[in-house]
Order: C-alpha cells, then sequence, then structure tokens
C-alpha cells in the first residue's frame, strides 16, 4: 500500500516485522498467539510461559543469548548455534 501523503510504499517491512516477531518469542520463551502489521505500527498478543523458563539451564540461556546477539553468522546473515567456547564464556562471567 502507498502511503497518500510520503508516496512511498513500505510493504516489504510488514515482511521484516513478521521474520523478526517468531525467532524472537521463541528464544525469550513467549507464546506469539496473533499479531498484526499496520503501516506505521504493530499490536501483537503474547503470552509469558514461566513454566518454559523452569525448565531452562543455565548453558540453554545462554545458547538463546548467543542465537539474539550473534557471535558468528552463515553466508545468509542466519546466527550459527554456538560452540563449546562461546557458552563457556557467557556461563563463566
Amino acid at each position: 500500500m502507498t502511503d497518500p501523503v510520503t508516496e512511498k510504499n513500505d510493504t516489504h517491512r510488514k515482511a521484516w516485522i513478521e521474520d523478526q516477531l517468531r525467532p524472537l518469542a521463541s528464544h525469550f520463551r513467549i507464546d506469539l498467539l496473533g499479531f498484526v502489521i499496520l503501516t506505521n505500527h504493530f499490536h501483537s498478543m503474547r503470552r509469558s510461559r514461566p513454566d518454559l523458563v523452569q525448565t531452562s539451564d543455565d548453558t540453554e540461556v545462554a545458547r538463546r543469548w548467543l542465537m539474539l546477539f550473534r557471535v558468528r553468522k552463515d553466508v545468509e546473515g542466519r546466527a550459527e548455534e554456538p560452540n563449546e567456547m562461546e557458552l563457556a564464556a557467557i556461563l563463566s562471567v
């Protein structure tokens, strides 16, 4: 959809936002129940999952952190699975 004032088409941003929402919800152990992406903002309905958080040990939390804040990326820019050295660096802090 083209904005009548600016005459810009920002439709590509909707796909980008959706691509970001799903992995983030999974990493933070949140159920993404629904969402709608509008031209200038979005709404989302989420449910926290303390039951899942309680089952995570320190290594799992460190792994999820490193998947969000990427140390290494593959050729397509996706986070690579953290190795033992990267996990140890987080766990020793």
